[in-house]
């Protein structure tokens, strides 16, 4: 298998990208993170701003993955205690798209969400995260997300790097894993 989470070496212009987002999630726009939180990232030479670039699905084709939010609207913000409403003003969603090859070789993209909305936004991070370090604890991890195959697929062949959403503080960690059907299984890893 080819590394397939390589730096890419080509520049890569957002702009396409962002086209995609706005045609698949017209009334999101993307998390700009503060660049304090930046300096947090695993994988700072996977991302364009923020836009996380690698191949999540294996397939040596160019995916990305981005952290989106909105704002709430009237009937959504009702629905929130009043205490917290100064507060809580925002829904996140964090999506996946993969690149896919048709039969002129252009890439086109085939987008899907890998987390509900999140009232109030994003608290963690999209980072790419090589699981061989962890590979002793892993073995003692439990399925999640009713998802026999997590201890198996965190287990993973060594230097391949996953898809992850990392929380702050050691919470748990989210990590994804491509599935046959094109979509991503979600495991977790918590501290103790």
């Amino acid at each position: 298998m080819a590394d397939t989470n390589s730096v890419f070496t080509v520049p890569l212009s957002t702009e396409r990208f962002q086209s995609v987002l706005e045609r698949e999630y017209p009334d999101y726009s993307l998390f700009d993170w503060p660049s304090e939180m930046r300096g947090y990232r695993e994988s700072p030479e996977h991302f364009v701003g923020d836009f996380l670039f690698g191949d999540f699905n294996f397939d040596g084709v160019l995916d990305f993955s981005v952290m989106l939010s909105r704002g709430l609207s009237e009937d959504e913000l009702a629905e929130i205690p009043e205490r917290y409403r100064e507060d809580v003003r925002r829904l996140g969603l964090t999506v996946v798209c993969n690149g896919t090859n048709d039969v002129s070789s252009t890439t086109e993209f085939s987008c899907t969400t890998l987390t509900d909305e999140e009232l109030g936004g994003n608290i963690k991070w999209l980072d790419l995260t090589d699981l061989s370090i962890w590979r002793d604890d892993l073995e003692e991890q439990s399925e999640a997300y009713n998802n026999p195959d997590c201890p198996s697929q965190l287990r993973s062949p060594t230097g391949e790097k996953f898809l992850s959403l990392v929380q702050p503080v050691g919470h748990c960690d989210a990590y994804f894993y491509p599935i046959d059907n094109e979509g991503y299984g979600r495991c977790e890893y918590c501290a103790d």
